[in-house]
């Protein structure tokens, strides 16, 4: 009976080894080797389109939601919130809109950040509290940021739009 049982249990074994050798195989061939692309003439053509559907679950999530507010929003959180792959939303953005993540979520802060800096009724926040109502969490990110969308610094900016604003008052006068 000893006899019997060793060989089987060795067929067993190897058999078991040679299975799981293709499939982990299969796997990697299928899913990491060759992964799933989307392709921007793809996109259109997915029922209502789903380059149509990102952008417009997009718009309400930063136009109505204002998601870009949140500082430790990632490409991640908000594929989650789409309810779409990070690799789709990844996609669509570099291609469709032509900018990465990090652009795409710092030029809707940036237009917060002026309209903050622009409206009298929030003229008493200080550079650090409009950096945070925007959604930035880093000092050297905004101003940096800021400078390079605008070419003058946040201070800049509001100095700036007070003095336009008083120009324009007088001229109306």
């Amino acid at each position: 009976l000893n006899a019997i049982s060793e060989p089987t249990s060795w067929m067993i074994f190897i058999t078991s080894e040679i299975l799981l050798t293709v499939g982990l195989s299969y796997f990697l061939i299928q899913v990491i080797a060759r992964p799933r692309i989307l392709k921007v003439e793809n996109l259109t053509k997915q029922p209502q389109g789903l380059m149509t559907y990102i952008e417009d679950k997009l718009r309400n999530e930063f136009e109505k939601v204002k998601l870009y507010k949140d500082p430790d929003l990632s490409v991640t959180s908000l594929a989650e919130v789409l309810n779409i792959p990070t690799s789709d939303l990844r996609i669509y953005l570099n291609r469709v809109v032509k900018k990465n993540f990090n652009q795409y979520v710092i030029d809707f802060r940036i237009k917060e950040s002026k309209r903050i800096l622009e409206n009298p009724a929030t003229s008493k926040m200080n550079i650090e509290q409009v950096m945070l109502a925007s959604g930035f969490n880093s000092k050297s990110v905004f101003n940096t940021s800021f400078k390079q969308k605008t070419g003058l610094t946040p201070s800049q900016f509001r100095k700036y739009f007070k003095i336009k604003t008083m120009n324009k008052s007088a001229s109306t006068d």
